[in-house]
């Protein structure tokens, strides 16, 4: 008898602690679960609210340069100069007011009427003070200039600001204008106007300005919504400027809170992105119920089973253990089917579980893997604006150059810049990513004859071989290294750069080099390891344009050569600067 109880005991014992253990085994699979499903969760989420946020600041920064373009296009015109200074001829002045405000009509009907709601300007006399009585003013606000009382006050505000450094070079500046005592829905973009005509050049005309439309601004802002939890406002020095709907008010000091910054280039103004981390768990709410739920009726079921067949099946039941137990401390695995039927019934339900759980983490990395793939082509594109850009800023020097050699009356060095301008622009612009090096060095010579006007003090050589005419390289991989040269190593000094192409048995190489007094070794040879391993730099340089010119030009090699082609940088004995571009040819 007392055997039969002792082993009765040891059974239920055995028992008990066989259930807690599978009981804790299954409750720790749906912790683990949850905390990856949150990581991964959370990953993807910041990876949508970083995409978003770079949405927003490049929409909000494209609309205040269009609102500084708009202001440019208006004031800085001649024809428009021309009518404002005829306002002080009585003859003049009634025929000169009607065809500026028809001129304000026509930008405030124009593609940015949405935004713009008001252009006026207020003229300096002949003594150089700001005249109001003969102020000019289009628009639909006419409280803000209208009433007396907000005219004195929003003009004041104007005449203050614009006397101050830097607005009173002609730097835009903006006001939160006031409308019958209260703060207006409109903010005031204005600068002072200089005289862009050669009789008056930079002579101080008045202050012209354009209304923006504040809720269209803060729409941009809006687009936040799109991520629960994501909240943007604009701010400068003086506090809120902009705020998006979702924003109460502003203290985001919680550590709950990720914040990001980014500086715009207009006024001083900063753009901030706060996300609530909360609503990470918000969003998982759903799947994190979905799955718990699966857990109970798992363990139910198991418990159930488990008492059933305890006594009876206990190999079964030590099968099941030990299938648990190594699923523990790695990924989650099907288990596979015993012969015992009820035994399987636990396993089918355990199953069912992984199945819905692996659903659910292949959908999150699906996400993950479409937000990875559109920030790459983000990437790219911010890539190609950023040679557009540059590109932009060296036509803009040499039309510089052009515009001071006719001023100089040297048409025939401006003739010939020009000329050698249109062969190289014609070349670098053609759609085609690809050509053949002949081409290439002909774009080259015509770069450097542009160059030989504004440097003269620095002079090239070009050396290639002939048969090398044909051989097809990705287009515009040497006119960076050459321009390397001129800003890096030889600006503003006298030198020599010289370009050499030739081929050795299989292999082609392409070599600029400049003759330089003052050399960085240690950033030179910090550029070459970059070079070397560009796959851990994606897109990644501290130096600026020229870095990521080179890394570009080592990965359209890479692409089209693959390891058959290279690029480094190196310093010579003799402090000679070379840029090296190996190509080995396959037959």
């Amino acid at each position: 008898m007392k055997k039969r109880v002792k082993q009765h005991l040891g059974r239920k014992l055995e028992f008990i602690i066989g259930l807690s253990l599978s009981i804790f085994l299954v409750f720790s699979i749906f912790i683990v679960n949850v905390v990856i499903s949150y990581k991964s969760q959370r990953e993807y989420t910041l990876e949508k609210v970083d995409i978003v946020g770079n949405t927003i600041l490049d929409n909000f920064s494209k609309t205040l340069a269009n609102i500084d373009n708009v202001n440019k296009t208006v004031f800085l015109d001649e024809e428009y100069q021309d009518l404002v200074s005829n306002l002080y001829d009585e003859s003049l002045y009634l025929t000169s007011l009607h065809k500026i405000n028809n001129m304000f009509e026509r930008y405030l009907t124009s593609s940015y009427h949405s935004i713009i709601k008001d252009i006026g300007y207020i003229p300096r006399d002949l003594n150089g003070e700001l005249d109001l009585d003969r102020f000019v003013h289009q628009g639909y606000n006419l409280n803000l200039f209208g009433i007396q009382e907000s005219l004195d006050i929003n003009f004041a505000k104007i005449k203050e600001i614009s006397n101050k450094d830097p607005y009173k070079k002609g730097q835009l500046f903006v006001i939160e204008p006031v409308e019958q005592g209260n703060k207006s829905n409109i903010l005031i973009f204005a600068r002072n106007i200089y005289d862009i005509r050669k009789e008056n050049y930079n002579k101080k005309l008045g202050i012209g300005f354009v209304c923006v439309n504040r809720l269209e601004l803060e729409n941009i802002l809006n687009y936040s919504v799109a991520i629960d939890g994501l909240k943007v406002y604009v701010d400068n020095h003086d506090g809120l400027i902009l705020k998006s709907n979702s924003i109460d008010q502003i203290n985001f000091d919680d550590n709950k809170y990720i914040k990001e910054t980014s500086s715009l280039s207009f006024y001083g103004w900063t753009l901030y992105e706060v996300y609530d981390t909360n609503y990470i768990l918000k969003s998982m709410m759903t799947n994190i119920v979905t799955e718990a739920i699966v857990f109970v009726v798992l363990i139910i079921i198991f418990i159930a089973v488990y008492f059933l067949l305890h006594i009876r099946n206990l190999k079964s039941l030590y099968y099941m253990f030990d299938k648990f137990s190594s699923n523990a401390n790695k990924k989650l695995a099907i288990i596979e089917y015993t012969d015992d039927d009820e035994i399987n019934m636990v396993i089918r339900a355990y199953n069912t579980m992984i199945l819905f759980n692996d659903k659910l983490n292949n959908e999150i990395l699906l996400e993950k893997d479409k937000a990875l793939q559109s920030q790459i082509q983000k990437n790219e594109f911010e890539i190609k604006s950023l040679y557009s850009q540059i590109n932009k800023h060296f036509l803009i020097n040499v039309l510089s150059v052009v515009h001071s050699l006719i001023n100089l009356k040297e048409i025939e060095k401006a003739n010939y810049c020009l000329e050698n301008l249109s062969d190289f622009l014609r070349y670098s612009l053609n759609l085609e990513s690809e050509a053949d090096l002949k081409s290439e060095l002909n774009s080259i010579v015509s770069y450097f004859n542009v160059q030989s006007i504004r440097y003269s003090k620095i002079d090239y050589s070009l050396t290639y071989d002939d048969d090398l005419d044909t051989i097809i390289v990705p287009k515009l991989i040497i006119q960076p290294l050459i321009e390397n040269a001129y800003i890096h190593g030889l600006k503003n000094k006298k030198g020599h750069i010289d370009v050499t192409c030739k081929r050795i048995d299989d292999t082609i190489y392409i070599m600029v080099s400049n003759y330089s007094n003052e050399i960085e070794k240690e950033k030179i040879g910090k550029v070459n390891e970059e070079l070397q391993n560009i796959e851990d730099n994606l897109y990644e340089n501290k130096e600026g344009y020229h870095g990521i010119a080179l890394i570009n030009i080592q990965r359209r090699l890479k692409l089209m050569y693959g390891e058959n082609a290279n690029l480094s940088i190196y310093v010579t004995n003799k402090d000679e600067v070379v840029s090296l571009i190996k190509i080995k040819m396959e037959n």
